[in-house]
């Protein structure tokens, strides 16, 4: 995985699908600065990252399940994942008023599928 590489190109194509995808089959995401998002489109988000950049590495990865959260609480971090052990379940955290805030308080769109 770490010699993955991809000109900018290529990104922009990836991040493209991934748009098309998630506005087309999320279950609260409606358009690109989004007001509404739930843990069931993070895990599709998650989904479609893994399948276009990472070639379904983490979903072939049976051993290990995600969970995906959103957090009112977090105000200083965007987000957080942590590893529980005794479940082998990684649970992937993002805060709510740091994503809006990114929407709002700018005056043009914010492509957050761009990495």
């Amino acid at each position: 995985m770490k010699d993955l590489k991809y000109e900018p190109k290529e990104i922009e194509e990836k991040t493209g699908r991934i748009y098309e995808e998630i506005l087309e089959n999320a279950f609260l995401i409606d358009r690109p600065n989004f007001e509404r998002i739930c843990p069931k489109d993070m895990s599709t988000l998650f989904s479609l990252y893994d399948k276009e950049f990472f070639d379904g590495f983490f979903q072939k990865k049976d051993e290990y399940e995600f969970q995906f959260r959103l957090s009112k609480r977090m105000t200083k971090a965007a987000g957080n994942t942590k590893f529980n052990n005794d479940r082998d379940v990684f649970i992937i955290s993002l805060s709510i008023p740091l994503l809006f805030q990114t929407f709002s308080e700018i005056d043009r769109d914010v492509n957050v599928s761009t990495g």
